[in-house]
């Protein structure tokens, strides 16, 4: 018994970390830019913000740290926190 579950170990950890999935990868991406394209963020009046919030609420759902910051308040960018 513990020889076949080294036996099988061994398999797993031979066919390395499991692939993305690139077509479910592709579809997501095509998904989000095309939510992204439907905001009117054009320049004036410049209004990014409905858009900013939309890729942060991206990032907060799949974990990785971002914020909103802003020069102006309806033109924020979203990007990662700045460390240090």
């Amino acid at each position: 018994m513990i020889v076949f579950v080294l036996r099988a170990a061994a398999a797993l950890l031979a066919q390395g970390p499991a692939q993305p999935d690139c077509v479910k990868l592709q579809d997501e991406t095509i998904r989000h830019d095309q939510t992204l394209l439907r905001f009117d963020t054009m320049d004036p009046p410049g209004r990014e913000l409905p858009a900013a919030e939309d890729l942060k609420q991206v990032f907060d759902t799949e974990g990785i740290p971002a914020r909103l910051s802003a020069l102006e308040p309806n033109r924020p960018s979203c990007g990662r926190p700045l460390e240090g």
